[in-house]
């Protein structure tokens, strides 16, 4: 999924479970990530890739 995509978006409390090893691996790819955080009312985070 993350390797067919340019931008992802995940729901992620934080914790170190399949979502976290996935929110891990699209930021070592470079890619561009939008977070929504539940525990703080879906608050969102962005994290830019460089993409190629």
């Amino acid at each position: 999924m993350v390797d067919q995509s340019r931008i992802l978006v995940a729901a992620w409390n934080g914790t170190k479970d399949g979502t976290g090893n996935c929110v891990r691996y699209v930021r070592q790819s470079g890619k561009t990530l939008f977070t929504l955080k539940p525990h703080y009312d879906f608050e969102l985070e962005v994290w830019f890739g460089i993409n190629d």
